[in-house]
């Protein structure tokens, strides 16, 4: 009278053994997650200004750029128009918000002008310093890494909405080697150059204001950050001079 209740005990204890171990089987087969290094942007603090602050307040917006350059990818272009990636390794963040936190921090260490923001946690602002990234990667150039960055800036007063000055600037800054963190330097020498540049560049521009452009703008009336690019698929890569403005 009890055998097929232990017969029908049996199998379905043997038959939750024989589904853990086809579980545990199946996740030995999972692939192993992928380990990254993420890597900051090195920077080296600017002098600052012998002179008092000379603008009252500027607002630093994040780059615009393309959908490859909006990522946290290390890209490289080893030969030819082949854009690539550094396998296992990333930035600590986008690139266009790697060089507007650099840029932040230029401004802060020159000290001329009295209150720094950005687009992000906007502040009462007179100016706007905005721009398109357009290139942030590693370039192969005769057979030596450079960190090349090109970066096209504008320069508006909030109130009027006036374009005040607008220049190109560009950055090549060879790498002393062929590893990530060789290429991880260099970016930082360059985007070092790129924000001395740029530093210059806004003061002297910035001086002109006229006085209906001076008014700061109230961070509610100024326009909200921009949207994130969807991140794009890009073939990974194994591991392996100051600016001049382009008139």
């Amino acid at each position: 009278m009890t055998s097929a209740p232990r017969n029908l005990t049996r199998r379905a204890v043997a038959l939750g053994v024989l589904a853990a171990s086809a579980l545990l089987s199946a996740c030995t087969l999972l692939p192993k997650s992928e380990k990254l290094a993420v890597y900051q942007l090195p920077l080296t603090a600017l002098p600052a200004a012998s002179q008092s602050p000379t603008m009252s307040s500027l607002r630093i917006s994040t780059p615009e750029s393309g959908q490859m350059i909006d990522s946290a990818r290390i890209l490289v272009v080893p030969d030819g128009n082949r854009l690539a990636a550094y396998e296992g390794v990333r930035w600590a963040d986008a690139s266009p918000v790697l060089v507007r936190e650099r840029l932040v921090q230029a401004f802060l260490d020159d000290r001329r002008i009295a209150v720094v923001s950005t687009d992000r946690n906007p502040l009462p602002s007179v100016l706007d310093l905005s721009g398109t990234l357009r290139t942030f990667q590693v370039e192969y150039r005769d057979s030596k890494p450079v960190a090349v960055v090109r970066y096209e800036a504008r320069l508006v007063a909030l109130r009027t909405g006036r374009l005040l000055a607008a220049n190109r600037f560009e950055v090549a800054q060879p790498s002393n080697g062929t590893s990530v963190t060789d290429v991880v330097t260099a970016f930082g020498q360059a985007t070092d150059a790129l924000s001395a540049a740029l530093v210059k560049w806004t003061i002297e521009q910035g001086a002109a204001t006229a006085p209906l452009d001076a008014r700061p703008v109230p961070a509610s009336q100024q326009n909200p950050p921009r949207q994130q690019h969807d991140e794009q698929r890009v073939e990974p890569m194994p591991q392996p001079a100051p600016p001049k403005p382009m008139r």
